[in-house]
């Protein structure tokens, strides 16, 4: 589902980035793999793992 949803985005000219949250315990590296940034970190949510939130440009400049 996630990379059907990929290329849908991708071929849209209407959409200029994905944004997306995963958890420490979901394999964030995944993420990171396709070219995700995270732009932001949430320590001990849920205690001991960490909230990522990730964002990924379709049309860089």
């Amino acid at each position: 589902m996630f990379l059907w949803c990929f290329f849908e985005a991708k071929t849209s000219d209407k959409i200029a980035f994905i944004n997306l949250d995963t958890f420490s315990f979901q394999a964030p590296e995944f993420y990171k793999k396709y070219g995700y940034k995270v732009i932001a970190t949430i320590e001990d949510a849920p205690l001991g793992s960490k909230h990522f939130y990730y964002k990924k440009d379709l049309n860089p400049e």
